[in-house]
């Protein structure tokens, strides 16, 4: 629970480092009150990204979930955090930039994270993802080998395809 007031006594010497920091007041079980000053240190990390593997769209939500609140920045090269030419939207946990006009192919973005104690992520997280929005063609469909309850169908697609040949007496699919 947090709690605000206008004014309270403190004493004695709470002792603190250069940098950021923030003044924390716990309620102990006796009733009193333990001041102490919290220096954050460490950097935010990145604990979940999307998308990922394999997308039929031509545009894709970037997401990416921090272990605290930051502010988060994507480029498609790996580079320092303030070299990172797009900033996701979001300062809390949740981070998500919107991309269109993608065009079929392997994709890869590095984000980085810096919270408000300045700390800065080092190291890059990395989401990948292959956009292949571009149904396959078939040609050259033949039917052989015709007999009374079996026909072999042959035909050519553009690209590799999972693929099923339907049959029956209707021209329904």
């Amino acid at each position: 629970t947090v709690y605000r007031a206008l004014a309270f006594n403190v004493s004695g010497i709470v002792t603190i480092e250069e940098g950021k920091q923030w003044v924390t007041i716990e309620n102990t079980l006796d009733n009193g009150m333990q001041v102490g000053a919290v220096l954050d240190t460490t950097a935010p990390s990145i604990t979940a990204t999307s998308p990922s593997g394999y997308i039929v769209i031509t545009s894709a939500t970037l997401s990416a979930t921090t272990n605290e609140a930051a502010s988060c920045r994507y480029h498609t090269s790996d580079a320092a955090y303030a070299s990172m030419a797009n900033s996701f939207s979001g300062t809390g946990t949740t981070h998500t930039a919107d991309l269109t006009g993608l065009s079929d192919g392997i994709y890869t973005y590095y984000a980085r994270c810096n919270d408000s104690s300045g700390n800065i992520m080092t190291t890059s997280s990395i989401i990948n993802f292959t956009v292949d929005a571009t149904k396959p063609r078939i040609s050259e469909v033949y039917a052989l080998a015709i007999a009374q309850t079996t026909a072999r169908i042959s035909f050519l697609t553009n690209e590799n395809t999972n693929s099923n040949v339907g049959y029956g007496t209707t021209i329904a699919l």
